[in-house]
This record gives structure tokens, sequence and C-alpha cells, in this order.
């Protein structure tokens, strides 16, 4: 029976060493290795021109610029458009740009 063990222990670890898993995982190209990353000191750094997360100032968006200017009286119906026509054309874009995002056209 211990026979018939052994026999059936070294029948599995050769089928092992032929299995195409472990012929990948051996390959070179496959295996995982360690990137050489250069020392800090071989680093070069240049200073940034202003201090990070350094901001213009404070501002309106150009939402609330044209909402002011709606609700003051100083933009036409047609709002930040020229024109009833220039607003029915970037309506079209609008919508096209809208059906091929959805896969429509």
């Amino acid at each position: 029976m211990q026979q018939n063990l052994d026999t059936v222990e070294a029948q599995f670890h050769q089928d092992q060493l032929k299995s195409p898993l472990l012929n990948v995982l051996q390959s070179p190209r496959k295996r995982v290795h360690v990137e050489e990353v250069p020392d800090e000191k071989d680093l070069i750094r240049l200073p940034f021109p202003q201090p990070a997360g350094s901001t213009y100032g404070q501002a309106q968006t150009m939402f609330d610029k044209l909402r002011h200017l709606q609700e003051v009286g100083q933009m036409g119906m047609m709002g930040p458009f020229n024109d009833k026509e220039e607003w029915e054309e970037q309506e079209v874009r609008l919508e096209a740009v809208g059906a091929r995002r959805a896969g429509s056209v």
C-alpha cells in the first residue's frame, strides 16, 4: 500500500513538472521581477513657481455671471447668444453631441 502511495506521489510530481502553467511561470518573460528604482539622491527636484494649491483669487462662475445679467435685465431673451438663429444652431449641435454619446448616430 505504501509503495502504491509513493508511486502515485511520484507520478503526481512528474505530471506537475509537465504542466503548461509551470512552463509559463518558469519562463523568464513571465516571471515577476523587481524594477531598479533610482536612489532619491539621484532625483532632480525643481522648485514650483508658486505654492501648490494657490488660486488666481475669487470670482463668479460663468453660470453665475450669466444668471446675474439675466436678473438685472442686461441679457436678451436668447441668453448669451446673439440672436434666435445662433441659439437654434447651438441647440442642434448640442442634440447631435448627446445623440452620439448615447450611440444613436
